[in-house]
């Protein structure tokens, strides 16, 4: 299966203040370097790094994690982009995508609350998520 980026499109603020860097070259080097990771681990070690080097994360900083995280899972699975729409989260999956890996995208969903629209649309009703502890717990289950 081809791995396409996945655009997520969430309320989430994800936005890190400029205050956070020491320079602007900093702030290009950890754009740059999040920019280039495609695994877990790559993820994990360069959010490790910025923990050891700072006292304090802003929340926005975890948040950034947390959709870089999901970034990453999702592309596994085909997901092409997750966006809130109405009263719901819709993950749209690229047209290649085969069935067993829908199926295995589709086991994430410990709870069953997934909908599965098409073979490449899912949806889940944004009330029963409290995004930032059920996003958290969904991405953390693969």
């Amino acid at each position: 299966m081809v791995e396409n980026d996945c655009k997520i499109e969430l309320d989430i603020s994800y936005f890190i203040d400029n205050d956070f860097f020491d320079s602007e070259l900093d702030k290009i080097r950890f754009f740059r370097n999040i920019e280039s990771v495609d695994t877990i681990e790559d993820l994990e070690y360069t959010h490790k790094t910025f923990e050891e080097a700072n006292t304090v994360l802003p929340e926005s900083f975890e948040n950034l994690f947390l959709l870089l995280r999901a970034r990453v899972i999702f592309r596994k699975f085909g997901v092409t982009s997750l966006k809130k729409i109405g009263s719901s989260y819709v993950f749209e999956l690229d047209s290649r995508t085969e069935v067993p890996t829908v199926r295995k995208f589709l086991e994430l969903d410990a709870m069953g609350d997934f909908t599965l629209v098409s073979i490449h649309k899912i949806k889940a009703k944004t009330k029963i998520y409290n995004l930032k502890n059920d996003y958290a717990i969904v991405v953390d289950n693969t």
